[in-house]
């Protein structure tokens, strides 16, 4: 488990982290844990997009990441990540969005249940 908290991107995006995956043959991007051991990002920010974490897929890179093992804690409360776009998570995907995250895959971006995905528009954008 791991925890970000505070992290701020004054100049640009990705308050806690910023990755660019280019077309890649092996490895990525992967968080992964069970509800006990989650990496949590709390009262992160950036001036620009994904308060927490921001994303970059080069096209043909949309399945080199998981980040099942994120929790972006409770947005309702004063512990909430902050950016213009994606408050918590941005994903920039050159190609296609929904090869990178399918629908009905929520969980692949820490966002757990479909139904917080809905509920929380503003939280994971890509």
């Amino acid at each position: 488990m791991s925890i970000f908290t505070q992290c701020e991107s004054t100049q640009g995006n990705g308050g806690a982290i910023f990755v660019s995956l280019d077309i890649i043959q092996f490895g990525g991007v992967f968080i992964e844990g069970y509800p006990d051991s989650l990496t949590k990002f709390s009262q992160c920010s950036a001036s620009q997009l994904g308060g927490a974490f921001y994303l970059d897929l080069a096209n043909g890179s949309e399945g080199s990441f998981n980040l099942s093992g994120a929790s972006y804690q409770d947005t309702s409360t004063l512990n909430s990540n902050s950016a213009q776009y994606g408050k918590s998570l941005f994903i920039n995907a050159q190609g296609d969005l929904k090869l990178a995250v399918p629908v009905g895959q929520g969980i692949k971006i820490g966002a757990g249940e479909d139904s917080y995905e809905y509920a929380n528009l503003d939280n994971l954008m890509g």
